[in-house]
């Protein structure tokens, strides 16, 4: 886990060095919370990632009120940072949702 709180952290330090603003703290967070929610309530995986989705466009979406002109781009670097970096928690998480979408 600590692995992958500092590769979300230098993938966060990346778009920074190029005018990008994604959230660090909710990046890093995010990961290390849906690493933490699969390993131990996998039951829990899609509800963690939508509160997580919900949280990163809420905190871009304030970003944007207060003149950040790049908030798009800065959210989906942080959705990026944390789908790409949990190691594929998405394709487990959606999983449920594709199913029930065949129904």
């Amino acid at each position: 886990a600590a692995f992958v709180g500092f590769a979300s952290w230098e993938y966060v330090d990346l778009f920074r060095r190029r005018g990008h603003e994604p959230a660090r703290w909710l990046t890093v967070g995010g990961v290390l919370l849906l690493l933490g929610v699969r390993a131990f309530w996998a039951e829990a995986a899609p509800d963690a990632l939508t509160g997580l989705i919900l949280a990163a466009v809420t905190l871009h979406l304030l970003r944007f009120e207060r003149g950040r002109d790049q908030a798009a781009l800065d959210l989906v670097a942080t959705l990026g940072g944390i789908v790409y970096l949990d190691n594929g928690s998405t394709s487990t998480s959606l999983e449920p949702i594709l199913l029930c979408q065949n129904d």
